[in-house]
């Protein structure tokens, strides 16, 4: 017996035949805008991330400088540590990649500039130079791409590529230290006095701009050498009454330290979460703009065991870099507590003993950005210090 297949059969397999492309499609569209969703999504993280490597270069000692030289020099490092953060990610499989825009094209895809504030208005720097020399590039903003993605099952492809853009910025408003779980800031348990107007001859702001400059630091050779490089060196005193002009007083802060020996591994190593206990866990500006630390402006007599290994532990640091300096704006009167009121980051070029015990610091400024550094540009009232500080910077990305 022959099988003749029914009306409505025939009509059911001919709408199975033209549903399966129908569904086919779709399938293809969906696949098409999750892979063009996904590959947005690899592209901003690439972007996001090259930004950042870039404004960290850009957080270097050139920007305390008045040098062109120099300033090229900053630009052409925030490029090359943008580059070969993007050369490492891929989006499905293809790198992504920037023009350079050396000709400094206000719309190129990575550009140079400033910003206040984030979320704030980002203002391109000019082709000149002399536009780029010290604060007035604290921003770069990028934008990373790869080519269009092919459409599934021969449809149409989109003739855009794929572009993704993200600016990353120095963050001066700086208000305090969180060091995270089991890892050390670059935090030095000595406090240098400075005042908040910065006309004392014996504060820090005052002796920055006015100080020698007879030392350069060679970051080849990660050491000082003789020579000017533009940026002034200022001396500092702790444990000896200072009488001359230009010359900073310092005193040493108990930070969580029960002995000299934590005070010693600080100086060596830096302060983590546990010394900072005290302060719940981070050492931060309060709502009058100061934080309360312990301390002592005396040093160990050189005929007490601990004085050599303070010497020896100062000579440490001042191969490990450069460090973050608490500003001391003045001494509580109920306690004999040491206000803090801002931070400055400077390298150590000499340490010497002083008669009577005491030790002087030649310290040169120099720019410090850790994870551990707290920015809050919101910070009501603003700190005195945000005026002048151009050496301790958080990087973050913006707008």
């Amino acid at each position: 017996m022959r099988y003749s297949p029914s009306p409505r059969t025939g009509a059911i397999s001919l709408i199975t035949l033209i549903a399966i492309p129908v569904l086919l499609l779709l399938a293809g569209l969906v696949i098409y805008v999750a892979s063009l969703r996904d590959s947005k999504i690899e592209v901003q993280n690439a972007a996001d991330a090259a930004a950042l490597a870039a404004g960290y270069a850009l957080a270097s000692d050139d920007w305390l400088t008045l040098d062109t030289d120099r300033a090229i020099a900053r630009l052409e490092q925030a490029r090359a540590a943008a580059a070969a953060v993007a050369a490492v990610h891929f989006s499905f499989g293809e790198p992504l990649r920037f023009d350079p825009n050396r000709d400094h094209q206000p719309d190129g895809d990575i550009v140079f500039g400033h910003l206040d504030r984030p979320l704030g208005r980002f203002q391109p720097a000019g082709a000149h130079p002399r536009e780029w020399v010290g604060d007035q590039i604290n921003a770069v903003r990028l934008t990373l791409s790869r080519s269009p993605l092919k459409a599934p099952l021969g449809g149409r492809s989109s003739s855009e590529p794929v572009r993704s853009r993200a600016t990353a910025m120095l963050d001066w408003h700086v208000i305090g230290l969180a060091p995270l779980r089991d890892e050390a800031c670059p935090l030095v348990p000595i406090a240098l006095f400075t005042d908040e107007a910065e006309t004392a001859e014996f504060g820090w702001r005052f002796a920055c701009q006015n100080g020698r400059d007879e030392w350069r630091f060679d970051p080849i050779a990660q050491q000082f050498v003789p020579g000017r490089d533009g940026i002034r060196e200022v001396e500092v005193v702790i444990g000896t009454p200072v009488w001359g002009a230009l010359t900073v007083p310092a005193v040493f802060l108990q930070l969580g330290a029960e002995s000299a020996e934590v005070t010693l591994k600080q100086i060596r190593a830096g302060v983590n979460r546990e010394h900072l206990a005290k302060w719940g866990g981070e050492l931060s500006l309060g709502i009058h703009n100061t934080v309360s630390v312990p301390g002592s402006g005396e040093c160990p007599p050189s005929s007490d065991p601990n004085r050599s290994r303070l010497d020896d532990a100062l000579r440490l640091a001042a191969r490990s870099g450069p460090r973050i300096w608490p500003l001391c704006v003045g001494v509580r009167e109920d306690d004999g507590s040491f206000l803090i009121g801002g931070w400055a980051g400077a390298r150590i070029v000499t340490v010497d003993a002083l008669e009577g015990g005491g030790i002087r610091l030649l310290l040169q400024p120099a720019v410090v950005t850790h994870p551990a550094i707290v920015a809050d540009p919101g910070h009501t009232p603003p700190p005195a210090y945000w005026r002048g500080n151009r050496t301790v910077c958080a990087v973050r990305l913006a707008e």
